[in-house]
């Protein structure tokens, strides 16, 4: 199954593993080549470090591989309808705060910059509805309902 996500998160992710292989894996490979020069490899704690740095770049960039070898591109029509892509503002009716989201893939999730996971209750609750629905987000603690405001 295809790994969906956005143009924006495929450009991210081409810069992300450019940089790997032209930047940062030269760059240990001097670092592995330092510290094998201090001698003793058995108690060589830099030679340790750079091995699992080593290490950690060449997962990361396994990673971002797979991922570009077995992605689709979410594709929002700009439609009223909700989807992955879309960016939704909403009212929770309890509160009555206005919260505006993007529904992203699992991969892309940024709490931090209201990014959601299409997996989340909150974009499960109104995943295929429009501006002016009312849906009951469920499978959390408690339940409530939000309005959906916008949709872009």
């Amino acid at each position: 199954m295809a790994l969906e996500i956005t143009k924006e998160k495929l450009d991210e992710l081409k810069n992300e593993l450019d940089n790997l292989i032209t930047v940062q894996r030269p760059k240990v490979i001097v670092e592995l080549q330092q510290a094998r020069e201090q001698g003793d490899l058995s108690e060589n704690a830099d030679y340790d470090a750079a091995k699992e740095h080593q290490a950690d770049i060449e997962n990361r960039i396994k990673v971002i591989q797979t991922i570009l070898n077995d992605h689709s591109i979410i594709k929002n029509a700009n439609s009223h309808i909700i989807k992955i892509g879309s960016k939704v503002t909403y009212k929770n009716t309890k509160t009555g705060k206005n919260v505006e989201v993007e529904i992203v893939g699992v991969t892309e999730t940024d709490p931090k910059v209201n990014k959601i996971s299409n997996e989340c209750p909150i974009a499960k609750a109104i995943l295929g509805h429009s501006e002016g629905d009312k849906v009951q987000v469920i499978n959390i603690e408690i339940p409530y309902f939000i309005e959906i405001i916008k949709v872009s």
